[in-house]
């Protein structure tokens, strides 16, 4: 799915891609299976990247906390996702 949906968020159609998406990301996996989670992290680019920047901090603050959850705070993987939610943050002035 996340291949499917990927050209819409290069479009600038973030909407339609995040939708495409939801529509089968829980029936199929689960909401927080790895592989949604690492889907949603990567909406949130495509959010910053077309100035949605508040809705890519609370879509990464929604990442994070289920990352920690599933593979604890010192997992190597949670550095990227920390990395975005910082530069989200700093860029609301937060």
């Amino acid at each position: 799915m996340h291949n499917l949906a990927s050209p819409y968020g290069l479009l600038g159609k973030v909407e339609e891609a995040a939708e495409l998406q939801e529509k089968v990301k829980c029936r199929f996996l689960g909401e927080e299976h790895s592989d949604n989670l690492l889907t949603i992290h990567n909406f949130t680019n495509s959010y910053g990247s077309v100035g949605k920047v508040q809705e890519a901090a609370e879509m990464q603050e929604t990442v994070w906390e289920a990352k920690c959850r599933i593979l604890g705070e010192e997992h190597p993987d949670m550095q990227l996702t920390m990395h975005n939610l910082v530069s989200s943050h700093r860029s609301l002035g937060k």
